[in-house]
């Protein structure tokens, strides 16, 4: 007989909770919507006379924000854009620009070795390209005293 009726409570509590999700979805009314984005619980602020930043300790307002001089990606969904690190001239990424990284873009370019990873490492005069120009460039930057890398 308890079991019966438990499961005549269930059956009940199970159309309470199916009715809503049976009923056509409407389009929100103004103020009805509340976005992932803007989610947020709690949290506190911090300002230093300069900045002022708010955190919360949930779901920030992901996205970014911004000020005349400031830009700030916040929240845990970001896609953030992977940037490579590299040294300008590093052509064969050892750490160190010499005369190996000079034989390495000759090799690229002329003999089918592996090209520069990144390849703005190898473009020293920061014109877009990588060819004999830099490698130009390069030697005279080593050996001639001549003018800063350029890498974009």
């Amino acid at each position: 007989m308890k079991t019966t009726k438990n499961l005549k409570l269930l059956f009940v509590l199970m159309i309470f909770v199916m009715i809503p999700c049976l009923a056509p979805a409407t389009a929100p009314k103004a103020g009805e919507n509340i976005g992932w984005q803007v989610v947020s619980s709690g949290g506190n602020s911090s300002n230093d006379g300069a900045h002022n930043i708010s955190a919360t300790i949930g779901q920030t307002a992901a996205g970014e924000v911004s000020s005349a001089s400031n830009r700030l990606n916040q929240g845990f969904w970001q896609l953030f854009t992977v940037m490579a690190t590299f040294i300008c001239g590093d052509a064969n990424h050892n750490g160190a620009v010499n005369i190996l990284d000079v034989s390495y873009i000759i090799n690229s370019l002329y003999k089918g070795g592996p090209p520069p990873n990144p390849a703005q490492a190898a473009d020293v005069n920061g014109n877009g390209a990588v060819n004999i120009l830099d490698v130009s460039y390069l030697i005279n930057f080593l050996y001639k005293s001549g003018p800063a890398l350029n890498c974009p």
